[in-house]
């Protein structure tokens, strides 16, 4: 396994990346285990016949699993004989931000947010994706998630420490919205917005927040249904036929989508890379020990 590193059992002549490597892993309170395969790439010499070996060219495209702590990404994106050198760059500094794509908000909503959000809870920042939402329950769950501030930290005899709530993140957030996602699709961003949550990016909702409960069943199974709940607040009664709209609107162009171009998603992207850079997320700094013990004269 020459020039991937397994740990715990480090390796000491590897260079710089091996110190990048265990100090990142460090910070994100990680560590791999040899025996579930997690190895990190820190040859220099190694990672340089790699990047020789494959040979990008103009119009390739390349998937790459696993990436890891993205050293190998990093590398693809100084070069510029590759496919799209501008999105290698974003994904490279991708890595510090999770994203979220719930579909719907019933039961599966439930799953799926625990599934996409909690495994990226370490990350600086998040884009929501709700775009085709069909709604369900109203998502209050995922708001009340994704404003949680910081409270406090923990310091262990061993080990990194931690924060509390663990499970949260206090950098920048997007969400990005589209025409059809409505109902509930039309709630979780006026919740977004209403909360002050972060940005939104993409076309006006739908506008059919409003609700299908108690409907009667007929005798061969078959059912009607009317609306027989709407949304109202100080406002009067709003939402209902108008939507939810973007902070920054972007249009979906066919011959951008066709291409596999995602313009709603790299404007997103762009956006929450630049509020990163403005307005990072404030780590707080371990204050010194205190003394505990009285000094005798």
């Amino acid at each position: 396994m020459h020039g991937l590193l397994s740990f715990p059992h480090l390796v000491k002549d590897c260079g710089l990346l091996t110190g990048q490597t265990k100090s990142e892993l460090r910070r994100l309170n990680l560590r791999a285990r040899k025996g579930l395969g997690q190895h990190f790439l820190v040859d220099e010499q190694v990672l340089s016949r790699l990047i020789s070996a494959v040979a990008l060219t103009p119009g390739d495209t390349v998937i790459e699993v696993g990436p890891g702590l993205g050293i190998l990404t990093r590398e693809l994106a100084k070069s510029e004989t590759g496919h799209s050198p501008e999105l290698w760059k974003k994904m490279a500094e991708l890595f510090w931000t999770g994203i979220i794509i719930p579909e719907e908000y019933g039961g599966a909503g439930h799953e799926y947010f625990k599934r996409y959000f909690f495994p990226q809870a370490n990350k600086k920042a998040i884009i929501v994706d709700e775009r085709h939402n069909g709604g369900g329950q109203l998502a209050d769950y995922y708001i009340d998630i994704l404003k949680k501030p910081y409270q406090a930290s923990w310091n262990f005899r061993y080990g990194n420490d931690l924060k509390s709530p663990s499970a949260s993140i206090q950098g920048p957030k997007v969400m990005i919205i589209d025409e059809t996602a409505g109902s509930g699709g039309d709630y979780l961003p006026w919740m977004f917005r209403k909360f002050k949550l972060g940005t939104i990016i993409g076309k006006t909702t739908w506008g059919g927040l409003v609700g299908v409960l108690g409907y009667p069943e007929f005798i061969d199974g078959g059912s009607v249904t009317a609306p027989n709940l709407a949304f109202w607040n100080e406002d009067g009664y709003r939402v209902e036929n108008e939507g939810v709209p973007p902070d920054i609107k972007v249009e979906q162009w066919p011959k951008a989508v066709i291409s596999g171009g995602d313009p709603q998603l790299e404007k997103a992207i762009e956006v929450i890379l630049e509020q990163l850079k403005s307005n990072p997320p404030v780590t707080p700094k371990r204050p010194e020990y205190p003394v505990r013990v009285r000094k005798s004269n």
